[in-house]
């Protein structure tokens, strides 16, 4: 059990640093939405997403480590937390600080992602703003009378549509 719970420790320390890694990734494309620098934000996501891969192998193993020691110590309902309490010494202080340390890199994730989806949502609305200003206004119906088609006619547009 010693070994499976060391080899537990080693990949919880190995996904802590990707969660670091994850964070300044979000940081700084945080930083890229504001100045709005498309091909940064595309690098930084790609990035991410290698990132990412590499974050589900290691949680594969996890899972794996947890199902063995689930096997070993008879107990299927197996948690981190009940892991700690059945621990002593250097492993479960090891524990209790991956534990704590993953519980606040997860949350400083959430909520910087939480954040680059507000300024997502927030780009995407000028955009569609500053589309529809470009367009003009749109008719209300296809089946209009004289009056409002030559109301229609005088309408500002920005772009020529005739050929």
């Amino acid at each position: 059990m010693a070994a499976m719970t060391s080899e537990l420790i080693t990949v919880l320390n190995d996904e802590m640093k990707i969660y670091d890694e994850l964070i300044i990734y979000a940081q700084n494309k945080k930083a890229e939405l504001i100045r709005d620098d498309i091909e940064e934000i595309s690098k930084i996501t790609n990035a991410e997403q290698r990132i990412i891969t590499t974050l589900k192998k290691l949680e594969v193993r996890r899972e794996e480590i947890t199902r063995n020691l689930k096997t070993v110590l008879n107990d299927y309902r197996l948690t981190i937390t009940t892991l700690i309490d059945k621990l002593s010494g250097e492993d479960k202080e090891a524990l209790i600080h991956l534990k704590d340390g993953m519980m606040e890199k997860v949350g400083k994730l959430k909520e910087i992602n939480e954040q680059n989806s507000v300024l997502i949502t927030e780009g995407l609305t000028i955009t569609e703003f500053s589309l529809n200003m470009l367009q003009g206004p749109v008719s209300e119906n296809s089946y209009a009378n004289e009056v409002n088609q030559h109301k229609d006619a005088h309408a500002l547009h920005y772009f020529d549509t005739r050929k």
